[in-house]
């Protein structure tokens, strides 16, 4: 289970979060074994974000961590959809959106718990 969570500098609309729920279940299928199914994602507006001593006022951070690990080739894939979705939704543009990955090789859901070797 991917779980993704987007700290946003400003406000949205419940219409906005439902279009970045499609764009990112769409993003998530470019990492191989992954797909919206499986997908939690979290939404939040953080008023107070701050970048080389200023204000961000529209900008975004993308924290996404997942079970195991994932080919480079994907994740620039996947970050350059995340990019894309972030401007056609809200807005921000790429220079303004900071994206980070963190692999698991134990995770637990849905009753369950797996682990892998990384």
């Amino acid at each position: 289970m991917p779980f993704i969570a987007v700290s946003l500098s400003k406000a949205f609309t419940q219409k906005q979060a439902w279009k970045a729920k499609q764009a990112f279940g769409r993003d998530i299928a470019l990492l191989p074994g992954k797909d919206e199914s499986k997908l939690m994602l979290k939404l939040e507006h953080t008023p107070c974000m701050f970048f080389r001593g200023n204000a961000l006022c529209n900008g975004a951070y993308v924290d996404c961590r997942l079970f195991g690990t994932q080919p480079a080739e994907a994740k620039f894939a996947f970050a350059s959809a995340v990019y894309q979705s972030l401007t056609e939704v809200f807005d921000i543009q790429s220079e303004d959106v900071f994206l980070s990955f963190s692999h698991f090789g134990d995770w637990g859901s849905a009753g369950g718990y797996k682990t892998c070797d990384m």
